[in-house]
């Protein structure tokens, strides 16, 4: 296992009010993106509407976004892990169940890889 350097963290977790959830987190950054929010937009959003620090909102950004893309491989061994980023392994999964929230987010990519596994997945 590769040591981390110190003052470094693997740990991706942010702070969230006890009334507020991952899931808002991950849900507002993947609505504002699919409505071509702009990312500073977003920021100011997660600040203000679920309360998180400047830092946090940031980091919160980043994840999300980290696990869409990695959705995008269609590999789960890109799966992020849960304790350590549990942003990133909520929008992987979203994202890995719902190849629209990653075409939304970025057009650009080429998805026929996914659309292909995502069909044979559904077989019965």
């Amino acid at each position: 296992m590769t040591q981390i350097p110190d003052g470094w963290t693997d740990d991706m977790n942010i702070v969230l009010r006890p009334e507020r959830s991952l899931e808002e987190v991950v849900n507002l950054v993947i609505s504002a993106g699919r409505c071509g929010e702009d990312s500073e937009t977003t920021h100011c959003r997660l600040v203000g509407e679920l309360e998180l620090s400047e830092t946090d909102a940031a980091l919160a950004l980043d994840r999300v976004h980290g696990g869409v893309v990695r959705a995008a491989t269609g590999n789960v061994a890109n799966r992020p892990d849960r304790a350590k980023d549990p942003l990133a392994w909520l929008s992987f999964n979203l994202a890995t169940n719902d190849i629209a929230a990653i075409s939304d987010l970025y057009p650009h990519y080429d998805l026929s890889h996914l659309q292909k596994v995502s069909v044979l997945a559904r077989r019965p």
